[in-house]
């Protein structure tokens, strides 16, 4: 029988935003430190909607180049809908997208139709400041942010905070 206390998971899987950090706003060092410790003992998924430029940003830039934990980390963008890992070859080393399953031209154009749609049929008012667009198009999702894309945590949390108006639309 294994013993349990020499048992080590051989994968863990975190959400970033809200999880391991704040929604757009890079690790801080403690949790970089731990998430650091812990790519030395085990593999580790990272899935977030966040696009693989923002993972850069809030993840990879703050873990460092160390080459052994790289390897240990994989990145799940925009919700799953692209796959990354760290790889070496004889020209060096890089992320290398496993998959990306981007969203075609007719996709992108009914899914903004949608919201279109569901904005209208909610009455939607937009907040008297957007910080930013109110759409994003990630290559393999569309995301709505009604205050904005570069809103701060904060107002969003004020702008809704029971998430009645966002569950408003999404039901339409």
């Amino acid at each position: 029988m294994k013993r349990l206390d020499n048992f080590f998971p051989e994968l863990v899987v975190f959400d970033m935003d809200q999880t391991l950090c704040e929604s757009k706003v890079p690790i801080d060092g403690e949790m970089t430190d731990l998430l650091r410790e812990l790519l030395k003992r085990t593999k580790v998924a990272i899935v977030s909607g966040a696009n693989f430029e923002r993972f850069q940003i809030q993840l990879i830039i703050p873990v460092g180049g160390d080459e052994v934990l790289l390897n240990n980390l994989f990145i799940f963008a925009t919700s799953g809908g692209s796959f990354f890992k760290f790889t070496e070859n004889k020209f060096g080393s890089t992320w290398e997208a496993v998959y990306e399953r981007l969203l075609s031209a007719p996709d992108k154009e009914r899914i903004m139709t949608a919201f279109k749609s569901a904005l209208d049929e909610t009455s939607f008012t937009p907040p008297e400041k957007i910080y930013g667009e109110q759409f994003e198009e990630k290559g393999c999702q569309v995301t709505f942010s009604a205050l904005g894309q570069e809103a701060p945590f904060d107002e969003k949390k004020l702008w809704d905070p029971d998430a009645r108006k966002r569950q408003k639309i999404v039901s339409a």
